[in-house]
Parts: structure tokens; C-alpha cells; sequence
């Protein structure tokens, strides 16, 4: 150790072998393969899930009775899906004017949105004719495409904001992701039939 003084100052320098680095604690899950771990956390919020999903619905393929029921109303989902993408892309397109300044700048991301909204509204007759010309393709990749949009939504939402927090934190937040992707894995392929 080095101890320098100054007229205001004590400055304490400690040298490389006086300053051994502290070992971290071991941890409950240090000797176990991370992929058996990965696999372990995800499964155990799926089955805590599907297990809350399945008494609610009380059937034991809960999951696949809401995916079902979701299918059966795909076109309307889609409208729903296309008139909010379209929306914040309106939105978007606005913000480019919004150096015009006066009443104009202002309006214009408003008025994107709401334009494209209604645009987007407007495709339920073209979505219906396209889903009955494709038969019965919608009708099967409908369930994966909800699984689908629901887990990324899931994770965007949820999902991505506790990877920093306590592992029972990440995991209790876990649980929608891994509910879903559960679901869709077991029931997808013939929630319809």
C-alpha cells in the first residue's frame, strides 16, 4: 500500500497483490448446463400458466379452447391487427412534417393516423374475400399466426422489461410468454378440429 499526502489530501493506493479479487458466491444453479437451465425456467412458467389457464377455462386443454375461439374470428383480428399497424405507421409519417410549423406541423401525425386507421377499417370485405379464396389455409396457419403475434407482443410488452430484475421476478414475468408458447406447441395444429 502506498499512502501519498498532499497539503489537502491522503491518497491511498492499494497494489495489485494486496487487492485480491473477491470470488463470487456460488449460486444455486452454477454446476447445472445453462440450456438445462434455460429449459427448467421456461418450463416450470409454462406449466404454472397453462395449469391457471386450464382451471379457468376448466378443461384440461385450456389453452387450445381460447386458441380455437380466437381462430374462428380471424378476420376481424386481422382488421384489428392491420388498422393498428397502419394507425401508428400514419403516425409516423406525420412526424416527418412537424418541421412545417403552424397548424399544419401539428395536425399532421393526428391526421396520418387517423387516415390510415380508417383505411385500415376499411379491408375487413378484402380480408374476407382473400381468407375464402385461400381456404382452408387460414383456417390452419391462423392458430400459429396468433401464438405467433401473441408471444412477441407478450414479449415486447412484458417479457424484455424484467431481464434485469431477480430471477423470481424474470420468471414470474415469464409466465405469459411460456403460457402461450405452450399452448400454441400442444393445441395449434388442431385447435379447429
Amino acid at each position: 500500500m502506498t499512502v501519498t499526502e498532499t497539503h489537502t489530501h491522503l491518497i491511498v493506493e492499494a497494489t495489485e497483490e494486496e487487492a485480491p479479487e473477491a470470488e463470487p458466491a456460488p449460486g444455486l444453479f452454477d454446476g447445472i448446463n445453462p440450456r438445462i437451465r434455460w429449459g427448467f425456467f421456461n418450463a416450470t412458467a409454462g406449466a404454472v400458466g397453462y395449469s391457471v389457464l386450464s382451471a379457468a377455462a376448466a378443461d384440461p386443454l385450456g389453452g387450445g379452447v381460447y386458441l380455437a375461439q380466437a381462430s374462428v374470428n380471424a378476420v376481424p383480428l386481422s382488421v384489428l391487427v392491420l388498422t393498428g399497424g397502419t394507425a401508428v405507421a400514419g403516425w409516423q409519417l406525420g412526424r416527418f412534417f412537424r418541421g412545417v410549423g403552424g397548424l399544419v406541423g401539428r395536425l399532421a401525425s393526428p391526421v396520418g393516423a387517423l387516415s390510415a386507421a380508417m383505411w385500415g377499417q376499411g379491408t375487413g370485405p378484402l380480408l374476407t374475400a382473400l381468407y375464402a379464396e385461400a381456404a382452408p389455409w387460414p383456417g390452419m396457419v391462423a392458430p400459429a399466426v396468433l401464438a405467433g403475434g401473441s408471444a412477441v407482443a407478450l414479449w415486447w410488452l412484458v417479457d424484455r422489461r424484467f431481464l434485469t430484475r431477480p430471477l423470481l421476478v424474470r420468471w414470474a414475468a415469464r409466465i405469459p410468454l411460456a403460457t402461450v408458447v405452450l399452448s400454441a406447441a400442444l393445441y395449434a395444429p388442431g385447435a379447429l378440429s
